[in-house]
């Protein structure tokens, strides 16, 4: 061999090497495309997080985080690359900026690992805490959702200037703010790239067929469908698809049922020309719920140790419900909507059958939100009562969940009840956005055993509305509910909701005699008599009656009906919390708490080192010891090239 020939084999085995030890370095758990020119990717290795951000420009780069759906008050951080040379800079948008320029924190809490431009993107690879004690200028990542602020420019700031005033144009920079879950979300990557290679692996959809949907007016629709025959198997994964595309905007759930043996299969044809299709899911008894999908969501990815039962041998048909809100259109016009649910399953069973259980309050008109109050507390029960009687002696592990309110949701929490005692929450998000209601996941599965309490409990802000807000889908109703995924499935329980008894109710309004047929007049107390319920409702002073209704609402027995094999109804009472589960406290607490060197209860949660070593304002591990895995795998890709080089040296 010529020595030009060795030089260009060399050459290409270095760049080879080179690039399987960048391209080794970090397994991302997430990639987001925030827009067309902004690529978001991370990974979490408690108690930190790398991100890398990839933008389309050659001038400065922002990402950060929000404290609300506004920017002021966001924690940022700002690079760009100048003449191979990079910027890097944890910045904050002051409270009151004028244009949304971020300024200089004077703690650096991010930590710059890589940066580089290449033809047509800059690149910035970065970490923190999740936690980085600075309350003042930093906002803590948890599992909440988070509100992702960013920006990008085509120009770059004067080298090195740190100066207020200095980033071109922030106003024109600065995107609209995204919501995304950091911690908990379905990882549908390594799902989709171990499909492309899984012959065990096929998908089917369940979807409107040319549904007409007038947008004028928020309208449900359902469609019966024929499954492929003669498979079976289990669903590892389902996720939204729209036809056409702008279905996104205006679909605001879809849920797939099951249907179990389901006899007349010319039925479906009739049943789907039908206006009213939705009404055949109950006459064939269509309870279970294969699937649960809301705005904003990716849908959902089983472990790789569950998977939801599929048989066309049993359950050959599956009933789709859609719900849609008002969405004007330039000439009105009705729009066909093709949009369903694609399912991904595996011929090869897995260890454990799952099931989908829907929780809280019922979507019905007796779940009320009084106008022009900054919170309002809704709470859904599926109490003891019925998870005794439901639920299979071993219970079940709890594995995902989504968590629904519409628009005036602001909070929403999951509790777990067993004998009075109140343990950590199933889920919780203090920073709601009706327009992404993503899936949780959860590594390790949380138990609930027969006799344990669920309680929903959601905080709604109605204080811009002039109008009372009753429960239901509808885009202009509101709801609090939680899907619970969870394994192994129980017959019994697809739905576990409450709502409250007619007789207190009507209390809850000061209403002691209603005649009970349309227009539902009412008799007494006097004051009343003569109106409608409806006009009750309109014109009830809620300024003066809202704590006899809220007291009223939460004290007195209510009913839960929930749905599976067959409907059932119970009568129970709000569950009483005897021990109220109080949260541990956090490692930045601790540290301000407990100063170095000042003893420690025995009790606290740690000693003062431990929580100090933890506080630390950035983490000490670099890019190669990121994880083990990917440090073994640079170790070798480096020596693999000195080996190399050495070789080559040495020829």
């Amino acid at each position: 061999m010529t020595l030009t020939k060795l030089y260009k084999t060399f050459l290409l085995l270095l760049l080879s090497f080179t690039t399987t030890c960048e391209s080794s370095e970090i397994q991302w758990d997430h990639r987001v495309d925030l827009d067309e020119n902004f690529q978001l990717l991370w990974r979490v290795k408690r108690p930190d997080i790398i991100f890398e951000v990839r933008a389309r420009t050659h001038g400065y780069v922002g990402f950060g985080f929000a404290r609300n759906e506004y920017i002021y008050g966001a924690d940022m951080i700002v690079g760009w690359i100048d003449n191979k040379h990079s910027f890097f800079q944890d910045r904050h948008i002051p409270l009151h900026s004028k244009n949304g320029e971020p300024v200089l924190d004077p703690t650096q809490d991010y930590v710059l690992m890589s940066g580089h431009e290449n033809a047509t993107h800059t690149i910035l690879r970065f970490k923190r805490k999740l936690d980085t004690c600075d309350e003042k200028n930093d906002v803590p990542i948890t599992n909440d959702t988070m509100k992702i602020v960013y920006m990008y420019h085509d120009d770059e700031p004067k080298r090195g200037s740190l100066q207020h005033g200095s980033l071109p144009d922030p106003e024109l920079a600065l995107k609209p703010i995204k919501s995304l879950l950091m911690l908990q979300r379905p990882k549908f990557e390594r799902l989709d790239a171990k499909s492309s290679n899984d012959e065990t692996i096929e998908t089917f959809d369940v979807t409107m067929r040319n549904a007409l949907v007038s947008l004028s007016n928020a309208t449900k629709t359902c469609r019966a469908v024929k499954l492929p025959l003669d498979r079976q198997g289990q669903i590892v994964a389902f996720r939204p698809i729209f036809e056409p595309a702008l279905a996104k905007n205006y679909i605001m759930h879809m849920t797939v049922f099951e249907c179990k043996h389901f006899s007349n299969q010319n039925q479906i044809s009739i049943i789907n020309e039908e206006e009213e299709a939705c009404s055949y899911m109950s006459k064939f008894n269509c309870n279970n719920i294969v699937a649960s999908w809301s705005r904003g969501s990716q849908g959902f990815v089983y472990p790789n140790n569950v998977g939801y039962p599929f048989d066309t041998k049993t359950s050959n048909v599956y009933f789709i419900e859609t719900h849609y809100e008002p969405f004007k259109t330039i000439d009105n016009a009705r729009v066909i909507d093709n949009s369903g649910l694609r399912f991904t399953y595996s011929s090869i069973e897995r260890a454990n059958e799952a099931g989908i259980m829907s929780v809280g309050i019922q979507p019905v008109w007796t779940h009320i939100i009084p106008p022009g109050f900054r919170k309002v507390s809704s709470i859904g029960y599926c109490t003891g009562k019925a998870t005794e009687k439901l639920l299979n002696e071993d219970g079940i592990t709890i594995i995902g969940i989504q968590m629904l309110t519409h628009e005036m949701g602001k909070t929403i929490k999951v509790r777990l009840v067993r004998n009075g005692k109140e343990h950590f929450p199933i889920a919780q998000d203090h920073n709601l956005d009706s327009e992404y209601l993503e899936y949780r996941t959860f590594n390790k599965g949380i138990k609930v055993l027969p006799g344990d309490d669920i309680v929903v409990e959601c905080n709604y802000d109605s204080f811009d509305k002039s109008k009372l807000t009753l429960g239901g889908f509808g885009a202009q109703q509101e709801i609090c509910l939680a899907t619970l995924v969870y394994y192994p499935r129980q017959e019994k329980m697809s739905t576990c909701q409450s709502k409250p008894k007619t007789k207190n109710f009507l209390k809850s309004l000061n209403i002691e005699k209603l005649k009970n047929s349309p227009p539902f007049t009412i008799e007494l107390p006097e004051k009343y008599a003569g109106k409608t319920l409806e006009e009750h409702l309109k014109t009830y002073d809620w300024k003066t009656e809202f704590d006899h209704f809220e007291r009223i609402s939460k004290t007195l027995p209510f009913d839960i009906t929930s749905t599976g094999d067959q409907r059932r109804t119970f009568e129970d009472d709000p569950v009483n919390i005897v021990h109220p589960f109080v949260p541990t406290s956090s490692v930045c607490e601790l540290s301000k708490k407990y100063p170095i060197g000042e003893i420690v209860e025995e009790n606290s949660v740690m000693n003062v080192q431990q929580a100090r070593s933890k506080v630390s304002r950035s983490s000490e591990f670099s890019t190669l010891n990121f994880s083990n895995g990917s440090q073994m795998i640079r170790i070798s890709c480096w020596i693999a090239i000195l080996t190399l080089s050495i070789f080559y040296l040495g020829s």
